[in-house]
């Protein structure tokens, strides 16, 4: 770590000390640490990005064949990321001073009321991006993870959206980054990380309900200082959507599922009812109730949410300059919204 005045200013006191606008060793350091923890998440889209190109190129070029195989388009798209960028991505945060959380219990309770929350939100976020891909381009983006979802490999799905993606993007947007900033403000390491793992998702229709899911994943963090927490609300999260969902949409008939919300004959609907139909309806219904007490559980916490003032809490009128204003931020800014217009204009060559 360097040693510098930023260090002489007492990063480790224990009690609150209010940073005035006129400490600039303590802005520099904020900035340019900020700076730091942005170019590692760009670094991480921009190798992947790339290294995704090289694949796909090789392969159309060495193998053709190939491209059409599933597996293969799971190699290509997923080994760069999970396998190379995102390890040099947390080599480059892990360079930046950490200021871990404060570990404390969090009940099983707690647990489950987060889960209803993201139940709620993750549906509030999804039907927003939505509303704004369909007001762009009649709904429509490239996101490799649809193809994922939508394939016949279970293992596969498994695999990479219920325990790969989740453990290494909690490792990431939680521990790493929250780390990080809580020591300039523990409300600003949350909406930050959350907005960074957005925008990391580089899509419109992800977006909104990555943002609101990413608030959730990092006041639990925050509020327990373990990642297994947030990791199992992000596992959970990913199984219903990604895996269970679609698993048990995929051998309905949405003209069988018509017919039965507008049959009145009781004796009618229930000669409808096939075991895919009803196993269906029960998720269907899980999810209605899920939502329901997720949105009651959220109006009821949403304003007993504490945030504790950290030791060099940035004030309001240079937090966002602070935060934003520096070179890595500013990239990670412009590859992210580069790379939501490319998917956003790829969703629509490719109907």
């Amino acid at each position: 770590m360097e040693n510098n005045n930023y260090e002489e200013i007492s990063t480790q006191d224990s009690e609150f000390t209010y940073v005035s606008a006129n400490d600039p060793a303590v802005l520099q350091h904020a900035n340019e640490s900020f700076s730091k923890m942005g170019i590692s998440i760009f670094e991480i889209l921009m190798v992947a990005s790339a290294l995704q190109m090289l694949l796909a190129l090789i392969v159309q070029k060495a193998f053709p064949d190939l491209m059409q195989n599933q597996i293969m388009m799971w190699v290509v798209t997923f080994l760069p990321i999970y396998a190379v960028a995102m390890p040099v991505g947390i080599k480059m945060l892990q360079r930046v001073e950490s200021y871990p959380v404060q570990k404390r219990s969090f009940s099983a309770g707690n647990l489950i009321r987060a889960f209803l929350v993201c139940i709620f939100l993750m549906y509030v976020g999804n039907m927003i991006g939505i509303m704004i891909t369909s007001l762009i381009n009649g709904g429509t983006s490239l996101n490799p993870l649809d193809a994922l979802a939508a394939s016949d490999s279970m293992f596969a799905k498994v695999l990479v959206t219920v325990i790969i993606a989740p453990l290494l993007e909690e490792l990431i947007f939680r521990k790493l980054l929250i780390d990080r900033m809580n020591v300039y403000g523990e409300r600003l390491a949350v909406v930050t990380s959350a907005l960074m793992f957005a925008l990391f998702h580089g899509n419109l229709s992800q977006f909104f309900y990555a943002y609101f899911l990413g608030l959730v994943f990092g006041y639990v963090y925050l509020r327990s200082g373990r990642l297994i927490y947030s990791a199992i609300l992000h596992m959970a999260v990913n199984f219903m959507g990604m895996v269970l969902a679609p698993a048990l949409l995929v051998n309905v008939d949405m003209e069988t599922l018509e017919a039965i919300s507008t049959e009145r004959d009781p004796q009618a609907q229930m000669a409808l009812l096939s075991p895919e139909v009803v196993r269906y309806l029960i998720f269907s219904t899980f999810i209605m109730i899920s939502f329901i007490a997720g949105f009651i559980i959220f109006m009821k916490i949403r304003k007993k949410l504490t945030f504790e003032p950290a030791v060099l809490e940035l004030p309001r009128e240079v937090r966002r300059r602070t935060v934003w204003r520096n070179s890595g931020m500013l990239a990670l800014l412009i590859g992210c919204v580069a790379l939501v217009i490319f998917n956003t204009v790829a969703g629509v060559l490719v109907q």
